[in-house]
This record gives structure tokens, C-alpha cells and sequence, in this order.
């Protein structure tokens, strides 16, 4: 390693303490300095995402009021399924529905996506500043183990959503079935006491807008194309 890297490793080890509020455990040193692969970290930092409810405004309280209502009627089966999304990932989300092909290309495609969500995302976080339920009302109890970080947007339901779109693209026959998957990732964390609803929204909202922006890049056309090659596909798909 440079001396330059390991000073950029070492200055992150000193910030990522008091910004694991901002980002995920998944938010390494590596994406902290990252610039973006398919927009620029200028770009991320500005996609179109609505400002989060004021605290204590109606929208801010009927958020509050969904967490509290979705504890008080989840089953313990809603609570395992949360729990097994608790690490958010292609495979975890749709690894079952559309495996990966054997290409390094399309492996280090999902690798980027992820990155500039994540990049996005934790930008975003450090910018609202929102806490997430169960530290704003004691009341809240949620059923899987709590993340450290800060609410909004929800990267889980950005990641999930970012990679429905790009399903969707390869495989448009089953754009329902991605984007349904999707969709219960992102509510599965508002069943498990760790978002607000608007959060999720605005999760979504992210994904959609930073993959308006990727379509931009040739880079990222050819990703998409990496995916549509994996062999033996099962039939009807």
C-alpha cells in the first residue's frame, strides 16, 4: 500500500466511528474516497431525492404511527424474513430469481451499483441527519438487531430497487416479480422497527434517480449486457 493509501485508510479508521450514523456496515473506507463509478460523487451527492418530513410535522407523525402499527400486528414469520435482509446484497435479495452469471463482468457490475448507492446514500444520510425510529420514540421495538446509522433514505430499499431496475432491463418479461421483490425488502424494514416509511420512499426514489443517471454511461450499458448472458436460464425466463 502507498503511503498516500494508507494515510486515506487510517483517516477514515479515525472518521467512520462517529459516522457509522451516516452509513451502513457495509460503508468501507474504500467508499468513502470513492468518486462514483457511474456518476460523479457530485452527481450523488444531488439526485432527486425530497427533503424528509419536518419533526413533528403530520407526515413526521403519521411515520411514526406506521412503525408503531406494523409492531403491534407483524407475525414472528414477517420478523425472520427481516431478519434474513438484515445484510443487504444481490444475493440476499435476488439471488434465488436470477443468479448471477459466471462472468467476472457482471460480478464487478453489481460490485459498482452497489458502491454508488451505498456513496449516494451515505451522502444523503449525513445530509438529513434523521434518526431512525427506535432512537427517536422508546416505544419502538424492533424485532431484528439494530443497525447503528441514520435513517433516511433507507439504503436497503435503494439497493434493492436499483437492482429490480436493472433486472427489469435484462429480463422486462418479469419486471413485476423484481420489483415486487423489491418493494417487500424495503417494507421488510419497516416491519423490523429500523426505518420510517418515507424513508423506504425515498430509498426508491434514489435508486430511480441514479439509474436515470447511470443509463447515461457506456460503462453501464455494457454491465447491463454482462447480465443478460448468463447461460441456462431456466425456461420461461
Amino acid at each position: 500500500m502507498t503511503r498516500s493509501g494508507l494515510f486515506k485508510v487510517l483517516f477514515a479508521a479515525a472518521l467512520l466511528p462517529p459516522l457509522a450514523g451516516c452509513w451502513s456496515a457495509y460503508y468501507d473506507a474504500r467508499t468513502f474516497f470513492a468518486s462514483g463509478n457511474f456518476a460523479s460523487k457530485e452527481q450523488l451527492a444531488t439526485l432527486g431525492v425530497p427533503g424528509m418530513p419536518e419533526p413533528g410535522s403530520p407526515a413526521d407523525r403519521a411515520d411514526m404511527a406506521a412503525v408503531l402499527d406494523w409492531q403491534a400486528k407483524r407475525t414472528p414469520e414477517q420478523c425472520e424474513a427481516a431478519k434474513a435482509q438484515a445484510r443487504a446484497g444481490y444475493e440476499v435479495f435476488f439471488g434465488d430469481l436470477y443468479p448471477l452469471p459466471d462472468d467476472p463482468a457482471a460480478a464487478e457490475f453489481i460490485d459498482k451499483v452497489r458502491d454508488d448507492v451505498w456513496l449516494a446514500m451515505g451522502l444523503l444520510k449525513s445530509k438529513y441527519d434523521r434518526p431512525r425510529p427506535y432512537s427517536r420514540d422508546k416505544a419502538v421495538k424492533p424485532c431484528l438487531r439494530r443497525p447503528g446509522g441514520l435513517a433516511y433514505p433507507s439504503g436497503h430499499a435503494a439497493l434493492a430497487r436499483a437492482y429490480a431496475l436493472i433486472l427489469s432491463e435484462v429480463a422486462p418479461a418479469r419486471r413485476a416479480e423484481f420489483l415486487a421483490r423489491a418493494d417487500q425488502a424495503a417494507l421488510n424494514r419497516v416491519i423490523g422497527g429500523v426505518h420510517h416509511p418515507s424513508d423506504i420512499e425515498a430509498g426508491k426514489l434514489l435508486a430511480e434517480a441514479l439509474y436515470e443517471e447511470a443509463l447515461a454511461d457506456p460503462e453501464f450499458r455494457r454491465g447491463l449486457d454482462a447480465m443478460r448472458a448468463r447461460p441456462g436460464r431456466p425456461a420461461g425466463q
